[in-house]
Protein backbone atom coordinates (compact mmCIF):
# COMPACT_ATOMS: atom_id res chain seq x y z
CA UNK A 1 0.00 0.00 0.00
CA UNK A 2 2.96 2.41 0.82
CA UNK A 3 4.89 1.35 -2.18
CA UNK A 4 1.69 2.03 -4.17
CA UNK A 5 1.40 5.48 -3.01
CA UNK A 6 4.70 6.49 -4.71
CA UNK A 7 5.47 8.86 -1.99
CA UNK A 8 8.37 10.98 -2.26
CA UNK A 9 9.80 10.66 1.18
CA UNK A 10 8.85 7.99 3.59
CA UNK A 11 9.48 8.04 7.40
CA UNK A 12 8.65 5.79 10.24
CA UNK A 13 8.76 6.75 13.89
CA UNK A 14 9.35 3.74 16.55
CA UNK A 15 8.77 4.09 20.12
CA UNK A 16 11.19 1.72 21.66
CA UNK A 17 10.98 0.07 25.44
CA UNK A 18 12.17 -3.21 26.81
CA UNK A 19 9.76 -5.20 24.88
CA UNK A 20 11.03 -3.41 21.42
CA UNK A 21 15.07 -3.48 21.52
CA UNK A 22 15.43 -7.27 20.57
CA UNK A 23 12.66 -6.10 17.32
CA UNK A 24 14.59 -3.44 15.70
CA UNK A 25 16.35 -5.48 13.16
CA UNK A 26 12.96 -6.75 12.26
CA UNK A 27 11.69 -3.64 12.16
CA UNK A 28 14.45 -2.34 10.15
CA UNK A 29 13.84 -4.95 7.94
CA UNK A 30 10.25 -3.96 7.32
CA UNK A 31 11.80 -0.36 6.57
CA UNK A 32 13.93 -1.87 4.03
CA UNK A 33 11.32 -3.77 2.26
CA UNK A 34 8.76 -0.70 2.47
CA UNK A 35 11.42 1.45 0.68
CA UNK A 36 11.61 3.78 3.84
CA UNK A 37 13.83 6.89 3.80
CA UNK A 38 14.61 7.99 7.06
CA UNK A 39 13.68 5.78 10.55
CA UNK A 40 14.00 7.77 13.26
CA UNK A 41 14.01 5.73 16.75
CA UNK A 42 12.61 7.28 20.03
CA UNK A 43 13.22 5.44 23.47
CA UNK A 44 10.24 5.71 25.79
CA UNK A 45 9.50 9.27 27.45
CA UNK A 46 8.48 8.34 30.55
CA UNK A 47 6.23 11.53 30.85
CA UNK A 48 2.15 11.33 31.29
CA UNK A 49 0.79 8.01 31.91
CA UNK A 50 4.33 6.65 30.36
CA UNK A 51 5.57 7.42 34.19
CA UNK A 52 3.22 5.46 36.06
CA UNK A 53 4.92 2.54 34.36
CA UNK A 54 8.38 3.41 34.67
CA UNK A 55 9.05 -0.28 35.24
CA UNK A 56 7.58 -1.25 31.78
CA UNK A 57 8.67 1.50 29.59
CA UNK A 58 12.17 2.33 30.82
CA UNK A 59 15.43 1.03 29.42
CA UNK A 60 18.54 0.25 31.45
CA UNK A 61 21.31 1.91 30.98
CA UNK A 62 22.64 -1.49 28.77
CA UNK A 63 19.50 -1.16 26.53
CA UNK A 64 20.08 2.36 26.05
CA UNK A 65 23.39 1.61 24.95
CA UNK A 66 22.65 -1.28 22.90
CA UNK A 67 19.92 1.13 21.12
CA UNK A 68 22.91 3.86 20.40
CA UNK A 69 25.23 1.60 19.69
CA UNK A 70 22.47 -0.13 16.76
CA UNK A 71 21.92 3.73 15.28
CA UNK A 72 25.79 4.17 15.12
CA UNK A 73 26.23 0.81 13.00
CA UNK A 74 22.81 1.12 10.75
CA UNK A 75 23.97 4.92 9.59
CA UNK A 76 27.15 3.21 8.28
CA UNK A 77 25.69 1.36 5.64
CA UNK A 78 23.51 3.93 4.07
CA UNK A 79 20.65 2.21 3.36
CA UNK A 80 18.01 4.12 5.57
CA UNK A 81 19.45 6.99 7.44
CA UNK A 82 18.44 6.06 11.23
CA UNK A 83 18.86 8.27 13.40
CA UNK A 84 17.78 9.21 17.41
CA UNK A 85 14.85 11.32 18.11
CA UNK A 86 15.60 15.00 18.83
CA UNK A 87 15.18 14.31 22.53
CA UNK A 88 18.01 14.16 25.14
CA UNK A 89 21.60 14.73 25.15
CA UNK A 90 23.43 11.61 24.76
CA UNK A 91 27.29 12.98 25.25
CA UNK A 92 30.42 13.42 22.76
CA UNK A 93 30.92 9.38 22.68
CA UNK A 94 27.29 9.09 20.80
CA UNK A 95 25.75 12.35 19.78
CA UNK A 96 26.73 12.80 15.99
CA UNK A 97 26.98 9.37 15.62
CA UNK A 98 23.21 8.88 15.94
CA UNK A 99 21.68 11.89 14.10
CA UNK A 100 22.24 14.36 11.85
CA UNK A 101 22.74 17.30 14.04
CA UNK A 102 23.69 17.98 17.50
CA UNK A 103 21.06 17.97 20.51
CA UNK A 104 19.02 20.82 20.75
CA UNK A 105 15.87 21.59 22.77
CA UNK A 106 13.54 23.94 21.01
CA UNK A 107 10.90 24.48 23.32
CA UNK A 108 10.38 28.31 23.48
CA UNK A 109 13.62 28.90 21.67
CA UNK A 110 11.55 27.27 17.80
CA UNK A 111 8.66 25.92 19.16
CA UNK A 112 5.68 27.84 21.08
CA UNK A 113 2.94 25.63 22.53
CA UNK A 114 -0.95 26.54 22.54
CA UNK A 115 -2.20 24.10 24.87
CA UNK A 116 -6.43 22.77 25.74
CA UNK A 117 -7.31 25.60 27.76
CA UNK A 118 -5.17 28.06 25.56
CA UNK A 119 -2.27 28.28 27.43
CA UNK A 120 1.27 29.18 25.77
CA UNK A 121 4.43 27.27 26.62
CA UNK A 122 7.12 26.26 24.97
CA UNK A 123 6.75 22.55 24.38
CA UNK A 124 2.80 20.33 25.61
CA UNK A 125 5.18 18.75 27.70
CA UNK A 126 5.58 21.77 30.38
CA UNK A 127 2.30 23.20 31.09
CA UNK A 128 4.03 24.19 34.40
CA UNK A 129 5.71 26.86 32.60
CA UNK A 130 3.12 28.85 31.01
CA UNK A 131 3.47 32.29 29.40
CA UNK A 132 0.05 33.59 29.31
CA UNK A 133 -3.74 32.73 27.59
CA UNK A 134 -4.16 33.07 23.73
CA UNK A 135 -7.88 34.18 25.12
CA UNK A 136 -6.06 37.07 27.45
CA UNK A 137 -2.79 37.45 26.13
CA UNK A 138 -0.69 38.98 22.93
CA UNK A 139 0.68 36.16 21.67
CA UNK A 140 2.97 38.22 19.72
CA UNK A 141 3.86 40.16 23.17
CA UNK A 142 4.42 36.98 24.63
CA UNK A 143 6.55 35.11 22.03
CA UNK A 144 8.79 38.21 22.10
CA UNK A 145 8.59 39.76 26.05
CA UNK A 146 8.42 35.73 27.42
CA UNK A 147 10.15 32.78 27.37
CA UNK A 148 13.22 34.03 29.68
CA UNK A 149 13.62 30.78 31.39
CA UNK A 150 13.52 28.72 28.23
CA UNK A 151 15.72 31.21 26.46
CA UNK A 152 18.36 32.18 29.25
CA UNK A 153 20.18 28.47 30.16
CA UNK A 154 21.65 29.65 33.03
CA UNK A 155 19.55 28.85 35.91
CA UNK A 156 20.20 24.93 34.66
CA UNK A 157 23.86 25.19 35.95
CA UNK A 158 22.81 23.52 39.49
CA UNK A 159 23.38 20.64 40.70
CA UNK A 160 24.65 17.67 38.10
CA UNK A 161 25.01 20.17 35.74
CA UNK A 162 26.89 23.06 37.66
CA UNK A 163 30.46 21.71 36.97
CA UNK A 164 29.72 19.57 34.04
CA UNK A 165 31.81 19.70 30.42
CA UNK A 166 29.00 18.66 28.50
CA UNK A 167 27.14 21.72 29.50
CA UNK A 168 27.86 24.10 26.45
CA UNK A 169 26.72 21.41 24.25
CA UNK A 170 23.71 19.94 25.97
CA UNK A 171 22.35 23.50 27.68
CA UNK A 172 21.59 21.53 30.64
CA UNK A 173 19.20 19.29 28.39
CA UNK A 174 15.54 19.09 27.28
CA UNK A 175 13.41 22.13 29.65
CA UNK A 176 10.95 19.00 30.34
CA UNK A 177 13.64 17.10 32.22
CA UNK A 178 13.26 20.40 34.60
CA UNK A 179 10.56 20.62 37.12
CA UNK A 180 10.08 23.58 39.94
CA UNK A 181 11.79 24.39 42.11
CA UNK A 182 14.13 23.61 38.87
CA UNK A 183 17.14 22.35 41.47
CA UNK A 184 18.03 19.43 39.45
CA UNK A 185 17.39 17.55 36.32
CA UNK A 186 15.62 14.91 36.39
CA UNK A 187 17.40 12.44 34.19
CA UNK A 188 21.23 13.38 32.77
CA UNK A 189 21.32 10.53 29.42
CA UNK A 190 24.60 11.51 29.21
CA UNK A 191 25.86 10.20 32.32
CA UNK A 192 23.69 7.50 32.54
CA UNK A 193 26.15 6.32 29.40
CA UNK A 194 29.45 7.51 30.77
CA UNK A 195 29.04 5.73 33.82
CA UNK A 196 27.97 2.19 31.98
Amino acid sequence: MIQKANFDFIEVITSVGPQVVNELEKIYGICLDLGVNNWRIMPIILYGRAALNKDNLSLSTKELKYVLDYIKEKRKTGKINVTLNEMWFCGPEYEFEVRNSGFFCQAGINILSILADGNVCGCPMLPYMSEGNIEKDDIMEMWERGFLKYRNIEWKKVGKCKNCESFDYCCGGEMHLWKPPYQEIEVCYNSLIKNQ
